[in-house]
C-alpha cells in the first residue's frame, strides 16, 4: 500500500512540475503579448501626434494662404475705380452657385406667378435647411442651401418688382 501512495503522489508531482511548466509559458506569453500591444500603442500615438502636427500645419499654411488671397483681393478691389461695373469674385462665385441651383429645378414652373407670402414662407423653409446643415460643416451643402435661401430672395425681389 506504501508503494501505491509514493506512485500517486509522484504521478501528482509530476503533473504539478508539468502544469507549472505550462503556466509559467502561459505567463511569458502574455507577457510578451502585453511588451507588444504597449510597443503598438506608443508607435500608434507616435503617429497620431505626427498626423496631428502636420495637421495642424496644413491648417495654419491654408489659413495663410486664404488670408493672403483676401488681401489680394481686397487691393484688386482698391484698384477698380468707383464706378466699375466690375463684380467682386466672390459675388461672381456665389451667383454662379445660385444659377446651378436654378438650373437643377428648370423643370419646375417659374415663380413669376406666386405669392410673396408663399414666396416667404418657401424662403423661410430654406433658412431652416441652412440653418440646420451648418451644424454638420457639409461645405458643399452649406453653399447650396446658401444659394437656395439667396434664389428665394431674389424670386421676391423679382415679384416684387414685377408687381410694382
Amino acid at each position: 500500500m506504501a508503494d501505491e501512495t509514493t506512485g500517486a503522489q509522484r504521478l501528482t508531482l509530476a503533473d504539478m512540475a508539468k502544469e507549472m511548466r505550462q503556466r509559467a509559458s502561459f505567463a511569458d506569453l502574455a507577457l510578451s503579448t502585453r511588451e507588444l500591444l504597449l510597443a503598438w500603442a506608443e508607435a500608434l500615438e507616435r503617429e497620431y501626434a505626427d498626423m496631428t502636427t502636420e495637421y495642424e500645419r496644413l491648417c495654419r499654411d491654408y489659413d495663410m494662404a486664404m488670408e493672403a488671397l483676401k488681401q489680394d483681393e481686397r487691393l484688386l478691389m482698391k484698384r477698380l475705380p468707383a464706378t466699375s461695373s466690375a463684380i467682386r469674385p466672390v459675388v461672381q462665385w456665389f451667383a454662379e452657385h445660385m444659377e446651378c441651383e436654378l438650373r437643377a429645378n428648370d423643370h419646375k414652373p417659374g415663380w413669376q406667378h406666386d405669392s410673396v407670402v408663399s414666396l416667404l414662407a418657401r424662403t423661410h423653409e430654406e433658412l431652416t435647411e441652412l440653418s440646420e446643415c451648418l451644424h454638420s460643416g457639409d461645405g458643399e451643402r452649406i453653399v447650396s442651401e446658401a444659394a437656395d435661401v439667396a434664389n428665394f430672395a431674389m424670386m421676391l425681389a423679382d415679384v416684387a418688382q414685377l408687381r410694382n
